[in-house]
């Protein structure tokens, strides 16, 4: 072998002191960071650097944990688990069952706290680990050895844990994911197959639900399809979407605003799903694993779309959330003066498991108004309208709301003048128009 000077290579592969299969786990919320699991952990942040022998070059390797021991057989990192929507919190598992967590795992020196002493004491090569994507407090630890207590779970950050693997064979437990669309639903590869729980790992199937009569070893996701990797038998896939896995959200109109572009006045639509909380944050996070919207190459998991409700056209669209939280912030606009649909509705579309979710259609409308003629005049080949708008009791038009009013003609005539906005500052406003070549009878 010819190995590479630093920073291109880890020192721990070269000296043998790492598993025979060392842990790897890419960043879920960044493609181009790897940690991998030796005596120390070591970080790249171009792990697509391109690889050169002359001169030397690659990504670059730092170790941001420090050995726990001098023995690779018992010391040495076994399991790694990166929150998905937030990279500073990682957990590393050892070969004796050590368990470490930080929250700054970014950092140039992360600080890293042993969080197993309380619960577990397994004192056996820790084989797996997971956070849950909506609960980075939440973690599950899967253990080796044909006994018991192979299985844990700790609700707050490892400052205790629960074991949860009393109804389980005693075998080793290999790997637990979560599902992509239910959180609390766990599937777990073991020695003697597949198991899933659908309550967070409270109960468990009765029997292994495992493809074939062999070892399971990894998981992975395409999608909603569950990827098992066996020892000896390849591949084995299934395909677990739940088309109504979350209610169909609820979207109301909650008001205009107005803006200005490089000149152009735009009234702007703003919409809000009420029922938010209904989605977990990890639908929306970004998802630089999917493809991407235009330059951003860290696009949310779920896109939204507004649609006309009287086309079925789509109007609009939203790629860059964080949480759930920013379907509160929906909207569309127009260039002021233009007519909005008379109604308009959302779609959801998880992309990582292609289900879509479609709201009810909300009307578009700034509240109920009465309009009253107070004069109507002719001068110089004008009509002159003055009439008066009033905001009656019971009709909701918040002070910040803009009101579009346009005028139409029973005869022929071009209006030269019309009201664009106003805003509301009391319960009524009067104004003028002033119409061309229109006699004084069409109003």
């Amino acid at each position: 072998w010819a190995w590479k000077p630093l920073p291109f290579t880890i020192p721990d592969a070269q000296n043998e002191q790492a598993q025979f299969i060392a842990p790897f786990e890419l960043d879920p919320n960044d493609p181009n960071r790897l940690l991998g699991g030796a005596m120390s952990l070591w970080r790249t942040n171009d792990a697509k650097r391109p690889n050169r022998t002359n001169p030397p070059d690659g990504p670059s390797w730092a170790a941001i944990k420090d050995p726990i021991g001098s023995n690779p057989r018992v010391h040495s990192i076994t399991a790694i688990a990166i929150a998905y929507g937030n990279a500073d919190i990682v957990v590393v598992g050892h070969a004796n069952g050590d368990i470490y967590r930080t929250t700054n795992a970014t950092a140039t020196d992360p600080t890293w706290q042993q969080i197993d002493t309380n619960g577990i004491n397994a004192n056996r090569q820790c084989l797996a680990l997971t956070i849950d994507p909506d609960d980075h407090d939440l973690i599950y630890a899967a253990y080796g050895g044909f006994q018991a207590d192979n299985l844990w779970r700790t609700t707050d950050g490892g400052q205790s844990w629960t074991n949860i693997g009393g109804a389980l064979p005693e075998t080793p437990v290999r790997d637990i994911t979560v599902h992509p669309q239910r959180s609390r639903w766990l599937y777990l590869a073991t020695d003697v197959g597949v198991f899933a729980s659908e309550d967070g790992g409270d109960h468990w199937s009765p029997t292994n639900e495992g493809p074939a009569n062999v070892a399971c070893r990894d998981f992975f996701w395409l999608g909603p399809k569950l990827v098992c990797a066996t020892h000896g038998r390849g591949m084995f896939e299934i395909d677990l979407t739940i088309p109504d896995a979350f209610p169909a959200p609820v979207l109301a109109f909650t008001g205009t605003e107005h803006g200005t572009v490089q000149g152009n006045a735009f009234t702007r639509y703003k919409l809000s799903v009420t029922n938010r909380a209904a989605y977990p944050d990890s639908l929306f996070r970004p998802s630089p694993d999917l493809p991407p919207c235009g330059l951003n190459t860290s696009a949310s998991r779920t896109w939204v779309d507004i649609y006309n409700g009287d086309t079925n056209q789509r109007i609009y669209g939203f790629c860059a959330f964080d949480s759930a939280d920013d379907l509160d912030q929906l909207w569309f606009a127009l260039p002021e003066g233009d007519t909005p649909p008379s109604s308009v509705y959302a779609v959801l579309r998880d992309r990582r498991c292609n289900v879509t979710y479609t709201s009810n259609s909300t009307p578009i409308s700034v509240g109920s108004f009465t309009l009253t003629l107070w004069s109507l005049n002719w001068l110089w080949g004008y009509t002159i309208i003055r009439a008066r708008l009033e905001n009656p009791a019971g009709a909701s038009v918040a002070p910040e709301n803009g009101v579009v009013i346009n005028l139409s003609l029973s005869t022929p005539g071009r209006v030269t003048s019309q009201l664009g906005q106003m805003r509301w500052h009391q319960s009524w406003r009067s104004f003028y128009w002033y119409l061309r070549n229109a006699p004084a009878q069409s109003k």
